[in-house]
């Protein structure tokens, strides 16, 4: 995906996340509040049945990726990575 990395390691949690959730949980969404300004902050959630016509979905993975299209140009060359420690990870 040119937008944005994923590492496998964050795909298994990912996927191990949405593999409890509500039936009306169709994937992870990603977006920057706040774009361009010092309060930016990168969030991942959960995509619900809602209106998803912002987000430009990625069908690379084993979920469905919505990247929210005003937030692509601050994502790229983002890594998004899990690691596992005593705390949960």
């Amino acid at each position: 995906m040119e937008e944005m990395t994923i590492t496998p390691s964050a795909q298994d949690y990912l996927i191990d996340l949405l593999s409890n959730q509500d039936e009306d949980t169709c994937g992870i969404k990603i977006f920057v509040s706040e774009p361009g300004t010092p309060r930016a902050e990168t969030c991942i959630a959960y995509a619900k049945d809602e209106d998803l016509s912002d987000y430009r979905i990625i069908k690379e993975f084993n979920f469905d990726l919505y990247l929210e299209e005003k937030s692509i140009d601050f994502l790229k060359d983002a890594e998004v990575d899990y690691s596992p420690d005593k705390f949960g990870g």
